[in-house]
């Protein structure tokens, strides 16, 4: 079975499996750690996951410093400098 085929088949159950999420979170006989865990994935899937914080910072605590550059810009002011030469 090819990944592709892999993929649709277990899309083809996708109703299927959300039905049975929405019975287990409705139930009233479902165990509440059971319930919750179907209601997290529902959301995960018709929302997303939440965006989860990083923070960073340096060996010694303070705080990085990132610098961009545009390569190609300054190659062509470099090039323009030494044009004018």
């Amino acid at each position: 079975m090819t990944k592709a085929q892999l993929e649709s088949f277990a899309r083809s159950w996708t109703k299927v499996g959300i039905q049975r999420l929405g019975g287990l979170a409705s139930a009233p006989q479902t165990p509440d750690n059971i319930a919750i865990e179907a209601i997290k994935i529902l959301l995960d899937r018709g929302y997303g996951r939440p965006k989860q914080q990083t923070e960073l910072s340096g060996l010694d605590g303070s705080d990085i410093n990132i610098t961009i550059r545009n390569v190609i810009e300054e190659m062509r002011a470099n090039n323009k400098q030494t044009e004018t030469k």
